[in-house]
């Protein structure tokens, strides 16, 4: 046998990352936020998406900023600050002074390595916004959790993660987490029984 109790222990207590358990941070899910356990990871992978397009429409209620239509903007290559390349805008907003650009992720558990990327890439297309618009604008990733939970992974803690509470509040909308979870859990039953006709 190669792989012996002592290799197990040898890589365990230098790499303890990689032995905790997952049961947690698993918790905030796709199914934990729609509130329905049957779901696919297809389904939630579709309502990951649909949550974009939820989060723009409930601008309309709001009293604060306007949703700015634009899916795209040229920016300066994230890799090599060299060639200009289009990056898509999940939601922008704009403000009588700033702009707020919000990259919507349903689960924010990025990797060591997307993370610092996706933290650039917001930064590069805000800075971009800026110059074309002439107003300063703000970058952060939005997500559909109303608060930070005790029980969430480290990556929602980051002072980039803007949740929706505080979304809701700078656009003068006014829900309560109950409400939001509730309203989140009736069109996504709404939606599985039309797609599942």
């Amino acid at each position: 046998m190669y792989i012996s109790d002592a290799i197990y222990n040898k890589i365990k207590s230098e790499h303890p990352k990689l032995f905790f358990g997952k049961n947690k941070n698993e918790a905030y899910n796709a199914r934990k936020l729609y509130g329905i356990s049957s779901l696919t990871q297809s389904d939630s992978i579709r309502l990951g998406n649909i949550v974009e397009h939820i989060l723009a429409s409930i601008i309309t209620y709001g009293l604060k900023g306007k949703l700015v239509k634009l899916p795209r903007i040229l920016t300066e290559s994230i890799l090599d600050n060299k060639a200009k390349r289009e990056k898509q805008i999940d939601l922008l907003i704009e403000f009588e002074e700033s702009f707020l650009y919000l990259e919507i992720k349903s689960n924010a558990e990025l990797d060591s390595e997307k993370w610092p990327h996706t933290v650039t890439k917001i930064g590069v297309v805000a800075n971009a916004i800026s110059e074309q618009y002439g107003k300063p604008c703000e970058a952060r990733i939005l997500t559909p959790w109303f608060n930070l939970e005790k029980d969430m992974a480290h990556q929602y803690k980051k002072k980039e993660i803007m949740f929706v509470s505080e979304y809701f509040k700078r656009i003068g909308v006014e829900i309560t987490s109950e409400q939001w979870y509730s309203e989140l859990n009736q069109f996504a039953l709404r939606w599985q029984e039309d797609t599942n006709e």
